[in-house]
């Protein structure tokens, strides 16, 4: 994802045209579409970071099904760890 990232604002700082999906994306529509990304992850990840303490909060907790404090848990923290990474 990191790749296509850079190679969209590759093209949109270069005013180039992307082909992607059998559509034409002009460089202002790669501009717009990225940032969007961006803005959105940064949102998602925030997000993140403020439900995973209230889920640690929960560890342990006999008021959930077993395991499923520690599944969310897991995702979460996966989730952060991938969206850092992009």
């Amino acid at each position: 994802m990191r790749d296509l990232i850079a190679n969209l604002k590759h093209a949109a700082r270069n005013r180039e045209r992307a082909h992607i999906g059998g559509g034409i994306f002009t460089p202002d529509e790669i501009a717009e579409a990225v940032s969007h990304y961006e803005d959105t992850r940064a949102d998602m990840l925030e997000a993140l970071y403020i439900a995973l303490p209230y889920v640690e909060d929960h560890a342990g907790s006999d008021i959930y099904k077993a395991g499923a404090v520690t599944k969310a848990l897991n995702i979460i923290r996966a989730a952060i760890k991938q969206a850092e990474t992009l």
